[in-house]
């Protein structure tokens, strides 16, 4: 039974994972919603109910390639074999306004390549396509467009 105020969307997103201020963690979410996230890790490293910093990346302007980090305190409330659901508790206003754009921009973009799919599946059950090379392919919401590698 879900206990979920918002909805989440199957988005990957690389993250750090910080206990008490030291790195311990770099990994991919598997889901992101508003209030919280699901890490694809080793769920045995992390206690249910304790609390870890999320370290997540944003481009503040693609023109000039400029991002910032943000971090976020969240709690660990779910364990599996696969990984930790988290919950964001006490988030500073700025870095979940952040949280909240990468939500939006990463709904956005799911959607709009769920659109270019139907209609691809459309040209093809019509045995007609007219795509051309110009047009891009789907891609995955990774953050590899960070000047570093976080894997």
């Amino acid at each position: 039974m879900e206990h979920r105020y918002y909805k989440r969307k199957p988005v990957k997103i690389d993250v750090m994972l910080y206990r008490r201020g030291r790195l311990v963690n770099v990994c991919r979410t598997r889901d992101i919603g508003i209030a919280g996230l699901f890490l694809e890790t080793e769920a045995s490293e992390y206690n249910k109910n304790s609390i870890i910093d999320v370290d997540f990346v944003v481009e503040l302007s693609r023109r000039h390639k400029r991002f910032r980090t943000y971090r976020l305190p969240a709690m660990v409330v779910r364990t599996a074999n696969d990984g930790i659901g988290l919950m964001f508790v006490n988030a500073e206003s700025e870095a979940i306004l952040a949280w909240r754009l990468v939500v939006q921009r990463a709904t956005s973009r799911a959607a709009r390549n769920a659109q270019r799919l139907n209609a691809q599946e459309h040209e093809l059950s019509q045995g007609v396509s007219t795509l051309s090379d110009e047009r891009r392919p789907l891609v995955s919401m990774s953050m590899s467009k960070i000047p570093y590698k976080l894997h």
